[in-house]
């Protein structure tokens, strides 16, 4: 039989008193039990959400932290650009002298050994005009 049920078939006030008073102590009971655990629970829970803010604040920090190291990054691969875009504006002229030379230099060569080696003698014609005579020695 349930206290409810003894509490129906009670007869009397102090019957009846008798019934309630263990209904009412649980029931007292009960509710402090209740608002312990309630504060227990928005004490953890306003513990969890002050961690939960710490870490958005420190990720934060590590977001702007990573930016600024970004952007220097970003300044310094834009520094080296512009530099080596300037070193190939300043090496190109010298390029294509020295490819001109290198190119150059075999017939150089070749015309100064073809000189030194044949005899060269002036032959003038009938009409005035004077040729160069090449002669192997």
């Amino acid at each position: 039989m349930t206290a409810i049920d003894r509490v129906k078939k009670s007869r009397g006030i102090n019957e009846l008193a008798e019934q309630i008073e263990p209904l009412a102590q649980s029931m007292a009971t009960l509710a402090d039990e209740a608002r312990q655990v309630m504060s227990q629970t928005q004490q953890a829970s306003e513990a969890q959400a002050a961690e939960w803010l710490k870490a958005q604040r420190q990720t934060g920090a590590a977001w702007v932290e990573l930016a600024k190291e970004l952007r220097e990054v970003a300044a310094e691969v834009s520094s080296a650009a512009q530099s080596a875009r300037s070193a190939s504006r300043g090496w190109h002229w010298k390029l294509w002298l020295t490819v001109m030379l290198a190119s150059m230099m075999p017939t150089v060569v070749l015309l100064i050994a073809s000189l030194l080696l044949l005899d060269l003698t002036p032959l003038t014609t009938e009409d005035g005009s004077i040729w160069l005579r090449l002669v192997a020695r």
